[in-house]
C-alpha cells in the first residue's frame, strides 16, 4: 500500500506499507486409538494444525479440563488414568484482525477411555461335592467390562 499527500506549498510526501491478508481458516486434527475401544495404559494423541500463509501461532488443548498450549502447528498431547477422558483442542493463526484478535480453528474433540484396573476374580467351591475338579469361577470388571 503506498500512499502520497501534498501539503498547500506543493511538496509531496510518499510513504508505503506492506500488508499482508490471510483469509484462510485456521485448522486441527487429533489422532490416536479408536475412541469405541477400551485401552489398558495411557495414550499421546498426536494433535496437527495447518492454516494460510500468516502459520499456525499455536495449538491449546485440554484434557478433563486442563488445558495446555504449544506454540506450534503439531503436538502430541498426554492422556492416562483410568477412566473417560475428553480431549480438546483448537489451533490459531499468526493474522490479527482489526481488532487484535487471530483467527482460531473449529474444536477437535476425541474421547479416550483407559482401564488400568484388572479385573476381579473370585472362585466358589465346588457345586457339586461329588465332582471337586467343577469350580464355579466370577469376574468383574467395574470400568471396561
Amino acid at each position: 500500500m503506498a500512499l502520497q499527500a501534498e501539503n498547500a506549498a506543493g511538496v509531496w510526501t510518499t510513504a508505503s506499507q506492506t500488508r499482508q491478508i490471510d483469509n484462510v481458516a485456521p485448522t486441527v486434527s487429533l489422532t490416536g486409538p479408536d475412541q469405541a475401544s477400551w485401552i489398558p495404559h495411557g495414550v499421546s494423541l498426536s494433535a496437527t494444525a495447518s492454516a494460510g500463509s500468516s502459520g499456525v501461532s499455536e495449538i491449546s488443548c485440554s484434557v478433563d479440563g486442563r488445558a495446555q498450549v504449544w506454540p506450534s502447528a503439531s503436538a502430541e498431547v498426554a492422556v492416562d488414568g483410568t477412566g473417560v477422558h475428553q480431549v480438546v483442542c483448537s489451533s490459531a493463526n499468526n493474522a490479527r484482525d482489526l481488532t487484535g484478535q487471530v483467527a482460531s480453528s473449529q474444536p477437535a474433540v476425541r474421547t479416550v477411555k483407559i482401564d488400568e484396573t484388572p479385573p476381579e476374580t473370585v472362585a466358589f467351591e465346588p457345586q457339586n461335592p461329588a465332582d471337586p475338579q467343577q469350580l464355579i469361577v466370577d469376574a468383574a470388571d467395574g470400568q471396561s467390562g
